[in-house]
């Protein structure tokens, strides 16, 4: 059963959940930081262009990544990013394994890996998602030493514009904001503020696309 590309799973990437202190891997099918339980369609692809500044306060890691994405069956999904942030680009892979998809009263559950290649250390998350056209996300990602909690929660203001909010828990304590859209042909955008640590701050701008592989069905 083929099912419809939607704004929801096309929209948006999201840095690692170690964004703090460095780039981590991106997907479309998450909030401004965390993952959600959602994954793409099989045959979807979704491209996107990542720029992330530092805000009013220096000392943040600027970023720049070109982000792919694509589903690979009803349950799978993969990514592959380049990273063009460091001297010497790098590759980065990601995927996730959805258990159960989100419903109305069902809850979702998703596992997934990423900063996988190019001498990045893997990194592991689970996450549950509650609801579809507004939803509540909690997670927790294995981290490097203690485990970090995340929570997060989106909702729509218009039939193409979302808007949504996570936090992420100590060490690499951080919250952000922000809001999606999209355009005619599968065109997307999104546009965040993110708080981080010490009161570093973090804006990002994400232009993309999502589609369907040509006769995929």
């Amino acid at each position: 059963m083929r099912r419809n590309v939607t704004l929801l799973s096309c929209w948006l990437g999201w840095l690692g959940l170690l964004a703090a202190t460095k780039s981590g891997w991106a997907a479309p099918t998450g909030l401004l930081v965390i993952p959600t339980a959602g994954i793409m369609s099989p045959g979807e692809l979704a491209l996107e262009i990542q720029r992330d500044t530092a805000g009013l306060v220096a000392g943040y890691h600027e970023a720049l990544l070109v982000n792919t994405t694509w589903g690979i069956s009803p349950t799978l999904e993969a990514g592959l990013d380049l990273d063009l942030s460091c001297s010497r680009p790098r590759l980065l892979f990601d995927c996730k394994w959805q258990a159960s998809q989100p419903g109305r009263s069902k809850p979702g559950i998703a596992l997934g890996l990423y900063s996988l290649g190019d001498g990045s250390k893997p990194r592991a998350y689970l996450v549950n998602s509650i609801g579809k056209q507004a939803g509540l996300h909690i997670g927790i990602d294995a981290g490097e030493g203690s485990p970090l909690w995340m929570a997060g929660v989106h909702w729509p203001i218009e039939s193409r514009r979302i808007l949504m909010a996570d936090f992420v828990s100590s060490p690499s304590r951080s919250f952000s904001m922000g809001i999606c859209g999209e355009y005619i042909g599968g065109l997307n955008y999104a546009l965040g503020w993110q708080w981080i640590g010490e009161g570093e701050e973090l804006f990002t701008v994400r232009l993309g696309w999502c589609g369907r592989f040509q006769g995929m069905k």
